[in-house]
C-alpha cells in the first residue's frame, strides 16, 4: 500500500520546476489513493477467504441482468472477480487428468494465465513443456521462484503452477480443482457479427476457424492509428501519434459499443482508465478530461 516518499518542493523551483513539481505530485496522490483501494479490497478478500475457508463446500448464487448475462452475487471473494479472488477459489468436485486431450486444456489453461491467449493453441501447449522445470520449481516453492509474479494473472497462474507440480508428482493419483477458463472473445459483436451473418466481423472475433487468435482490440488500435495518421497536425493528435494507441486504450470501448456505450462515455474510459493511470510522458497532465 505504501506508494514511496511524496516528491519533494523546494521554494527555490523555477515556474517550470514548479509545474514538473505539482504534476510528478498530483500522480503521488493518485497513486496512493489506488494504492489505498487496492489493498483494502485484498485484505478483504484474504478475511473473507480465510472465513469461507472453513466450510467444507460454499456456493455461489447467480442473478441475470436485462440482456440475460449472469453474475455472481457475492461482494468480495468471486469466481467473477479479481485475480486474487478468483485465484483462491477452488472447485468442490475436482477431476483427474487421464486423457491427453485434458492434459492439453490443462496446459492451455496455465499458459494462457501467462498471457499468451492470443497464441495458438499448440504454441500454449509448447510453452508449457518448454517451461516444465521452471513451473514444477513455481509450483513447489512459490517463495523463492517469484517468476510467477511476472504473469498476467499472477495468482491464477500460480494457483495452475500449484496444481501442475502436483499432477507430475503423481499422475495417477493427481485431482485437478481448479476451474479451467475458456472466454469468448468480444462477445457482443460476436453476436452482432453472428446475427448479421457478418464475415468480416466474425473473423476479427473468432467466429470462423484461423490459425491463431484474432484480437479486435488490436485490430482497433491499428485502425485508430491509421485514422490519426490522417487528420491534420494538432497537439492532441500528434501526442497520440507519439505515444501510439494500443489495445488496452481501445478494448473497454470496444466491449460496450454493443451495449450502447456512448461517445462521452467512451472518452471517459480513455481518460480515466488510461491516462489518469498510466501518465504517459506524452501528454500534459492539465489536458486530461
Amino acid at each position: 500500500a505504501d506508494p514511496g516518499p511524496k516528491p519533494e518542493y523546494n521554494e527555490a523551483f523555477t515556474p517550470e520546476q514548479k509545474a514538473e513539481w505539482k504534476g510528478k505530485a498530483r500522480s503521488w496522490y493518485t497513486d496512493k489513493k489506488t494504492r489505498a483501494v487496492k489493498h483494502r479490497r485484498a485484505q478483504k478478500v484474504f478475511s473473507d477467504a480465510q472465513e469461507l475457508a472453513a466450510y467444507p463446500t460454499i456456493w455461489f448464487a447467480h442473478y441475470a441482468d436485462f440482456r440475460g448475462r449472469k453474475y455472481a452475487r457475492a461482494s468480495s471473494v468471486s469466481p467473477q472477480g479479481s485475480d486474487l479472488e478468483k485465484g483462491v477459489i477452488h472447485l468442490d468436485e475436482g477431476r483427474p487428468i487421464r486423457a491427453e486431450n485434458g492434459l492439453k486444456w490443462f496446459k492451455v489453461h496455465g499458459a494462457n494465465k501467462w498471457g499468451l491467449d492470443k497464441e495458438t493453441l499448440e504454441n500454449r501447449v509448447k510453452w508449457v513443456d518448454e517451461n516444465h522445470e521452471l513451473i514444477i520449481n513455481m509450483g513447489t516453492a512459490p517463495t523463492v521462484y517469484l517468476q510467477w509474479a511476472d504473469a498476467d494473472s499472477p495468482v491464477q497462474f500460480l494457483a495452475w503452477a500449484i496444481e501442475y507440480a502436483g499432477y507430475h508428482d503423481s499422475p495417477t493419483a493427481f485431482v485437478s480443482r481448479i476451474p479451467l477458463g475458456q472466454d469468448g472473445t468480444c462477445n457482443g459483436l460476436q453476436n452482432f457479427s453472428a446475427l448479421m451473418y457478418d464475415p468480416v466481423g466474425g473473423s476479427a472475433v473468432n467466429l470462423t476457424p484461423s490459425d491463431a487468435p484474432r484480437d479486435i482490440y488490436a485490430d482497433v488500435a491499428q485502425r485508430v492509428m491509421e485514422l490519426l495518421r490522417e487528420k491534420p497536425q494538432d497537439k492532441l493528435r500528434d501526442a497520440w501519434l507519439a505515444h501510439g494507441v494500443n489495445r488496452k486504450i481501445t478494448k473497454r470501448t470496444t466491449m460496450t459499443l454493443p451495449y450502447g456505450c456512448t461517445r462521452f462515455a467512451c472518452s471517459t474510459f480513455v481518460n480515466d482508465d488510461y491516462l489518469v493511470r498510466e501518465r504517459p510522458k506524452e501528454f500534459d497532465p492539465a489536458d486530461y478530461g
